[in-house]
Order: structure tokens, then sequence, then C-alpha cells
């Protein structure tokens, strides 16, 4: 089963997901900024430092995420929705 998460948007290439809990983790806040063309994605305030930078916010959310669950032993199935059809 798929976790649907939704990225809302918070002013002009800004994207962000509210902290939510999944497979017994608590994912912080998580947020996409458009930066030199490219989707860069912070958590918790922790810049990725562009590892995760993609050119597609819905990708680069879902591979931050994504990887931060793997870091706490978690690998669930994802699902990013960007409201407003980016």
């Amino acid at each position: 089963m798929k976790t649907t998460l939704t990225a809302l948007p918070a002013g002009a290439g800004v994207f962000r997901i509210p902290s939510f809990k999944v497979a017994d983790v608590t994912v912080p806040f998580t947020t996409a900024l458009f930066i030199d063309d490219q989707w860069v994605p912070f958590i918790d305030g922790e810049s990725m430092s562009r590892q995760f930078a993609r050119g597609d916010v819905n990708l680069s959310l879902h591979l931050c995420i994504a990887n931060y669950l793997q870091r706490q032993g978690r690998n669930p199935s994802l699902h990013i929705v960007i409201e407003g059809g980016e």
C-alpha cells in the first residue's frame, strides 16, 4: 500500500510537505525550493546539498524523503501529489 503525501504550494518556487508519520517513523517537515533551474529539497531545514536536486519537484521530494526513510531502516512505498498540478 502506498502512502500518499501532498506537497502544498508556499509561494513562487516553493512546495512543502508537513511533518508526517509513516512506518513508525516521523518524517520532518520537507521543502523544495526552485534554485538555479532545479528543485532543491530540504528536510527539517537541512539542505540536501543538491544531492537530490532535480528538474521535477515531485522526484526531488520523493528521493529526499525515501532516502530519509531508508536511513531509518524503512522502505515504504510513497506517492507524492503536487497540489496545483506542478
